[in-house]
């Protein structure tokens, strides 16, 4: 465990939306909403410098005091999310035991309290739709067999084409691939 965070910042894109920051992580296909405080956090994490005196700065950043608690719960938070180069572990006692705690302690600070949302981005082949009608759609377009399967493409306005197991759409000519005059290669 280490006592001064570094940030990660190999296979990562960052983004500044506002006050929040998404990061995607390409490493593991996952996208992170930070708040202000928590990028702030994430962004100061040099490895040089210690969770005291980031709390210090984030004090002075906000104009308000800032309990330490809260930063060893974003360094967490961030730690999960795979955004820190080492796992970090607080203190005995640092943290509060409950939500209900841990609110209490925030008090005022609510609103300030770091957060860290993530999703995991959808792989290609989730993201991709099949059609049943080619009409109006474009060539190479995944459409379904008779059988209702995934496992054609979209040409000239019809579901045309082999079998998904090739791993390209063949759209031109007036080759075999392209007809759909049965469905020889469905099983």
């Amino acid at each position: 465990m280490v006592s001064n965070p570094k940030a990660r910042e190999a296979e990562l894109i960052v983004e500044e939306l506002g006050q929040e920051t998404l990061v995607y992580d390409l490493r593991k296909d996952r996208a992170h909403c930070l708040n202000p405080a928590s990028a702030w956090i994430w962004k100061n994490c040099d490895g040089h410098t210690g969770v005291a005196e980031l709390t210090r700065s984030l004090s002075r950043h906000l104009g308000s005091s800032y309990q330490e608690h809260l930063v060893w719960h974003s360094l967490e938070q961030l730690a999960r999310a795979g955004l820190l180069q080492e796992p970090i572990k607080p203190p005995l006692g640092m943290m509060p035991t409950s939500r209900r705690q841990f609110a209490l302690q925030a008090g005022k600070l609510a609103l300030l309290v770091p957060v860290v949302t993530s999703i995991t981005a959808p792989l290609s082949a989730q993201i991709l739709s099949c059609t049943s009608d080619c009409s109006g759609k474009p060539d190479c377009t995944p459409c379904t067999d008779r059988q209702g399967r995934c496992r054609r493409f979209c040409c000239r306005g019809r579901c045309r084409g082999a079998s998904a197991a090739r791993s390209q759409c063949k759209c031109g000519g007036d080759d075999d691939d392209n007809d759909d005059s049965g469905d020889d290669d469905d099983d």
